[in-house]
């Protein structure tokens, strides 16, 4: 699995949860240091992708992976919060 998330703190967080699923994870602090879609692993199982980073936008990071061909799953996660108003 990719973890990707610009803040260490969710990045730790991620890696303990997927540690005590028994999963094996590799993490990026932005999606602009993902490899590109012909290098992914065929063994990738799936990419949980923060949405909100200050670098890159992880909805165009989804768009272009799936629009370059990659088909793993793709959790799209962020640690932000808003009040219900501002949504």
């Amino acid at each position: 699995y990719y973890v990707v998330d610009d803040e260490k703190v969710n990045l730790r967080v991620a890696t303990k949860f997927m540690k005590t699923c028994n999963l094996p994870c590799q993490t990026f602090e932005d999606g602009s240091d993902l490899p590109g879609v012909d290098a992914l692993p065929t063994n990738l199982h799936g990419i949980l992708l923060d949405i909100v980073m200050k670098r890159s936008d992880g909805v165009q990071v989804c768009r272009g992976l799936r629009s370059g061909g990659c088909r793993v799953p793709i959790i799209a996660m962020t640690g932000n919060v808003s009040r219900c108003g501002d949504v």
